[in-house]
């Protein structure tokens, strides 16, 4: 994958009970966001009008819940990656 080939896309994540962090939407374009504040808000907006149970049923009991920064396709925005590790943005290989 060359850099001509990805752009730089934030993404609303939350962290598996094994530590590792993963997509709280689709890999979809549409669900990426152009700048960190707009996944923030985003976040904050779920978390809002969600109850704890919704939240808890959907992501997990304690999802701490996180934006990262992560290679995009140029095309159409989906992400490379939907698993990520401890260090933010690091994808886990697939395996």
């Amino acid at each position: 994958m060359s850099r001509e080939q990805t752009v730089q896309r934030y993404v609303p994540t939350y962290r598996l009970a094994n530590g590792l962090r993963v997509l709280m939407r689709a890999a979809q374009g549409r669900f990426t966001f152009a700048t960190e504040r707009e996944a923030e808000d985003w976040i904050q907006a779920v978390i809002s009008n969600n109850g704890p149970e919704h939240v808890a049923q959907a992501w997990g009991e304690d999802p701490r819940f996180r934006v990262i920064c992560v290679p995009c396709w140029s095309t159409h925005l989906d992400p490379v990656n939907t698993v990520y590790g401890s260090e933010p943005g690091k994808a886990v290989p697939n395996g």
